[in-house]
């Protein structure tokens, strides 16, 4: 199917996300930059055994976002758990963002601009549908704290 096939909310929910794809992390609004910072931080600490709530804490209070890591926590290891596909975060070194941390980005955007229809789209189409609402919400909950503490996922305008 062509992209001018799909369906208007389709299109959007398409260009949201790949807005975000192979482009330079050090450009990315602080709240888009530690996201994905946490998440690649998670996983690594997940594969290593080690506890992540530990070694994402400081870095959540430091970022005046401490009332997310809870929910930062519910929403990975969802994830982790229960992800329709297997998903592919980049090292703590790489430059870019990945297919899925834009999907994740594009998610926190929707959630910043209060569209909840795409919020339970993308959440139904990365989790099995028994898990959706859970990680809709937790995810939710991440975002909203960023946004509140002045963490924008995306630049004005965009």
């Amino acid at each position: 199917m062509a992209s001018s096939e799909l369906p208007e909310a389709a299109q959007r929910e398409r260009a949201a996300i790949y807005r975000f794809v192979d482009q330079p992390l050090d450009s990315q609004p602080d709240g888009a930059r530690f996201l994905i910072w946490a998440m690649r931080q998670w996983v690594v600490a997940a594969v290593d055994g080690r506890c992540a709530c530990g070694v994402l804490r400081a870095a959540f209070v430091g970022m005046g976002v401490e009332r997310a890591a809870g929910d930062f926590h519910v929403a990975m290891r969802t994830l982790c758990n229960n992800t329709l596909i297997p998903l592919r975060f980049g090292g703590v070194d790489r430059v870019d963002i990945t297919e899925h941390e834009a999907v994740l980005i594009a998610t926190a955007v929707a959630v910043a601009e209060r569209d909840d229809a795409a919020m339970a789209a993308i959440a139904r189409q990365l989790v099995h549908a028994d898990w959706a609402a859970l990680f809709a919400r937790s995810f939710a909950g991440v975002a909203r704290a960023f946004t509140s503490a002045g963490l924008p996922f995306a630049a004005p305008g965009e």
